[in-house]
């Protein structure tokens, strides 16, 4: 049942991506498709180092399973958005960010109404919520479950090299520093700063 709603929901964001390639000119068509190109790619990649970072947390099985499907679907919503609502609508600049921003809400929506499984849905919601709880849904710190705190670190990596192909491990490790004890929990940006550096040894 879940690869047939992954199919589903695949079949979904290609239809999206279709749609919007035929409102779009050619050269943005271009770019766009380099960049899902790049993002397929590296999609593969990220899913692995997160669930490497899971094991080393030493997070349980059942919730490394959960995380696994998370990390296919969590960004559907954003792809919704930038797809179907904002080439019909002319936003200002401040509310597409706060769309975007807000876009776990929808990805869940969605999974939600695809009858995905509830845990995942879940995970998907609350995978924003800022370490430091500032505007969270009541949860900080070690409060959010660890999936969540590792599923945000990995998204947050996953929309800088895919908002930016050229951006290397190292830049997006910066980004990520930055952000660690304020957006992100620092022991989990670490320990993918950690990872990133370990594939780079093994290569």
């Amino acid at each position: 049942m879940l690869d047939v709603r992954l199919d589903l929901l695949q079949g979904l964001l290609t239809d999206l991506s279709a749609r919007s390639r035929r409102q779009r000119k050619s050269e943005a068509g271009r770019e766009r498709s380099r960049r899902r190109h790049h993002e397929a790619g590296g999609r593969e990649r990220l899913a692995r180092l997160a669930l490497d970072v899971a094991q080393t947390l030493e997070l349980p099985p059942r919730e490394r399973e959960v995380l696994r499907q998370a990390l296919d679907v969590e960004d559907v919503g954003r792809t919704w958005l930038e797809h179907m609502l904002f080439p019909r609508m002319t936003l200002p600049a401040s509310v597409r960010d706060v769309l975007l921003d807000s876009y776990a809400s929808h990805s869940a929506e969605i999974l939600n109404e695809l009858d995905w499984p509830a845990s995942v849905v879940e995970l998907v919601r609350i995978h924003r919520t800022r370490w430091d709880g500032e505007g969270s849904l009541g949860l900080r710190g070690s409060d959010i479950p660890l999936q969540a705190r590792i599923l945000a670190v990995a998204a947050a990596y996953g929309a800088l090299t895919s908002m930016e192909p050229d951006t290397g491990s190292d830049e997006a490790s910066a980004e990520l520093e930055r952000h660690a004890g304020h957006r992100l929990d620092p022991d989990v940006v670490a320990a993918f700063i950690e990872r990133f550096a370990g594939e780079h040894r093994e290569a």
